[in-house]
């Protein structure tokens, strides 16, 4: 019976972490705005019927403290189904807007399949306030706030 129990409740803790979030609600709750991801073939397809693309999401730091930000741009088919997905990662200033970009390699009939493109999970996690003093280099430095 324990045995069981801790099966049932180990699989509900997996299942309560493994549901991704929706960009779009969790994203303000976090101190960051996130906008639409754009989508843009740089070249191809190639030999291997490969496309190169590039994928950009603005992102806005609405905080006081500098923000690693993490994100999962899907791609979805008509069915809603994930063909693709790409994760963009960067470091946003308090109070600063950023594009976040990076480049990849897709199948050129996967991307045809493609319906929808969307920001489907954030993930943001402070970083130093943008306007404290660093106690240990500043006072090895002689400097105020941050190098």
């Amino acid at each position: 019976m324990t045995k069981t129990i801790s099966r049932v409740v180990a699989i509900l803790f997996v299942v309560a972490f493994a549901i991704s979030v929706d960009a779009s609600s969790a994203a303000p709750h976090l101190g960051i705005e996130v906008g639409e991801p754009q989508i843009k073939v740089i070249d191809g397809p190639d030999d291997d019927g490969d496309l190169r693309i590039s994928v950009k999401v603005t992102v806005k730091n609405t905080t006081e403290t500098e923000m690693n930000v993490e994100l999962n741009v899907q791609a979805l088919d008509r069915d809603n189904f994930e063909v693709f997905d790409m994760f963009l990662s960067d470091a946003v200033r308090a109070g600063q807007e950023r594009v976040l970009t990076d480049t990849d390699y897709i199948q050129e009939r996967t991307y045809k399949s493609v319906a929808k493109w969307r920001v489907e999970e954030v993930t943001a996690r402070g970083g130093q306030p943008n306007n404290t003093v660093q106690p240990s280099t500043a006072a090895s430095r002689g400097k105020r706030g941050r190098s």
